[in-house]
């Protein structure tokens, strides 16, 4: 697993340098979690964050709440359209290829899928990922079949989830993953609040001892 704390660290370390009268901290974890905390503290009224770094289906949707500012950065200016928003709300900082796969003995090559919205045509019903996994549930209930079923691959945790409701027994999930199952930010909010609340009423209970 890459770890990022100490770049980071620098990153922050070197800004300080530069602006020492700003202080500067960094928060990491997965990308549902960051948009659900950064969405968490907006209901509270607060806006605790200046840069934030995510994938584009994340950032989007900070964009279609209006939640980014307009910012052109003079480095913008270095990278080619599609790289950055016109608005200027964002900038690539680096690119991830994503592909479909296929089974060719199943799929001709002039009716692969060539983006998002082909998917959801009829034809590919019950013929995308965890859609097996829920298929071959219901087969092996249906004849009590004592077989467990194991899902591999998983990427996120909502694939963890979808694996559990298709009734998988068994899956593979990376140590990433696992890590980002047991955290959420309205969690880590209300565990805040309460281990405050509990210095206050210790330190009532003190005074009137």
């Amino acid at each position: 697993m890459q770890d990022f704390a100490a770049p980071l660290q620098r990153l922050i370390d070197e800004f300080r340098r530069r602006y020492p009268k700003i202080v500067a901290e960094y928060f990491r974890t997965g990308g549902p979690q960051l948009v659900e905390r950064i969405f968490t503290e907006a209901r509270a009224g607060k806006h605790l964050w200046d840069v934030f770094m995510n994938s584009a289906i994340y950032t989007q949707l900070l964009i279609e709440r209006s939640m980014l500012a307009v910012y052109q950065s003079p480095e913008s200016r270095f990278y080619r359209d599609g790289y950055k928003d016109p608005r200027g709300t964002w900038t690539s900082i680096y690119t991830n290829y994503a592909v479909a796969g296929y089974n060719t003995k199943l799929v001709a090559k002039d009716e692969v899928p060539k983006s998002y919205s082909d998917l959801l045509k009829p034809v590919w019903t019950g013929q995308i990922g965890m859609d097996v996994i829920q298929q071959i549930r219901t087969i092996y209930d249906n004849y009590g079949f004592d077989t467990q079923i194991l899902a591999a691959s998983i990427r996120h945790p909502i694939h963890v989830l979808e694996c559990a409701l298709a009734g998988a027994d068994v899956a593979t999930v990376p140590y990433k993953v696992f890590e980002q199952l047991i955290h959420h930010p309205l969690t880590d909010v209300g565990l805040a609040n309460f281990l405050k609340d509990w210095e206050k009423t210790k330190k009532a209970a003190a005074g009137k001892a």
